[in-house]
């Protein structure tokens, strides 16, 4: 709450692979530059970008999604 007003809030949350070491992170919004913001606040929490990502499908990122695991993602992200 701020001033007493409940705020609704989007969390960017990543988890990897191998360690299952979470980082997780709160914006006002959700929108591409934020989408972006969190993946570097994500890698520099991590010491480093993984060999390979998974993202979910949130519409900042990904267009379509198609049978089994294919996706088309967003050209700008």
């Amino acid at each position: 709450m701020i001033g007493g007003v409940e705020q609704l809030v989007k969390v960017a949350h990543f988890r990897l692979s191998y360690s299952r070491q979470m980082f997780v992170i709160a914006y006002p919004r959700e929108s591409q530059e934020i989408v972006l913001d969190a993946h570097n606040q994500a890698f520099a929490f991590f010491g480093g970008v993984p060999k390979r990502m998974a993202p979910d499908n949130l519409k900042t990122v990904v267009d379509a999604v198609f049978v089994g695991k294919e996706r088309r993602f967003n050209r700008r992200f």
